[in-house]
C-alpha cells in the first residue's frame, strides 16, 4: 500500500485512472500522499532531441530535474504557505528533495496513498 514507484516516467505522462487521480491545486496535499508533478512543462525529456536526427545525452542539470520532477515520491513535512505549498519528497531510493510550487499547479496522487491516509 502507499509504496513509491521507482522507475523515471516521461516527460508527456499520462495517468491511469485506475490507479491515480489528478489534484488541480497543491494546497489539497497531504503528508504521506505519493505525488507526481502533472504538468509536463516540470519534467524533463528523457531522450531528447539531438541537433540532427537522434537523440543526444541529457546534461547534469537536466539529468538532476528528471529524478526529481520525473519520479513519483512521498510528501513529507509539508507547508502551505500563501500561494506556496513546500514538502520534502521523499523518493523510492531514499533520496529527498525539498519541492517548492505554486498552490495552483497540479498534482498526480496515487490511489493507494488516499487509502493509507484514510485507514
Amino acid at each position: 500500500m502507499g509504496e513509491i514507484p521507482k522507475d523515471l516516467v516521461p516527460k508527456y505522462y499520462e495517468m491511469d485512472p485506475l490507479t491515480e487521480d489528478l489534484f488541480f491545486y497543491g494546497d489539497r496535499l497531504m503528508n504521506g500522499m505519493v505525488v507526481l508533478e502533472a504538468s509536463a512543462s516540470a519534467k524533463t525529456e528523457l531522450k531528447p532531441p539531438g541537433r540532427w536526427f537522434g537523440s543526444r545525452k541529457l546534461s547534469a542539470p537536466e539529468k538532476l530535474n528528471a529524478r526529481i520532477a520525473n519520479r513519483w515520491c512521498k510528501v513529507s513535512e509539508l507547508r502551505v504557505e500563501g500561494m506556496y505549498v513546500e514538502f520534502i519528497g521523499i523518493y523510492a531510493d531514499g533520496t529527498k528533495h525539498v519541492r517548492r510550487m505554486a498552490t495552483t499547479h497540479p498534482w498526480l496522487v496515487r490511489l493507494d496513498s488516499l487509502e493509507d491516509l484514510t485507514s
